[in-house]
């Protein structure tokens, strides 16, 4: 009678875990591809392989991960084109995947809605 309330328990503290450990891959993988997305020669392309890259190496399908890299010109317009941001113009790499994607219980237990992202933002070092 106890041992359904304790593996659901030890269960969940260990997918507690595991989502807590899958965010902070996303959060580091997104510093990562904003590093590479302030430089002067960056490309999207890529800053999507340097995350894609960085989320396989910490054993995440980087195929289930959506990479979004948005410049935020002077104007106050975006775009995803990194050769058009200015000196000083804040760079985005937002990544979000569905947490059913990387959960290690099955995804009957897990709603729809739950997804997880990280979002970094850095300025573009370009030459004035």
């Amino acid at each position: 009678m106890v041992a359904p309330l304790f593996f659901g328990v030890l269960f969940g503290i260990v997918e507690f875990g595991r989502a807590f450990m899958v965010q902070q891959i996303l959060t580091n993988a997104s510093r990562e591809g904003a590093r590479a997305a302030i430089l002067e020669s960056a490309t999207t392309a890529e800053v999507v392989s340097e995350v894609q890259d960085y989320l396989t190496s910490a054993t995440i399908p980087s195929d289930t991960a959506t990479v979004a890299v948005t410049v935020t010109k002077s104007d106050a317009t975006t775009s995803t084109t990194l050769s058009e941001a200015g000196s000083g113009d804040p760079i985005e790499v937002l990544i979000t995947v569905d947490y059913t994607d990387v959960s290690w219980i099955p995804s009957w237990f897990i709603p729809d809605t739950a997804v997880l992202s990280a979002r970094t933002i850095m300025l573009a070092e370009r030459l004035q």
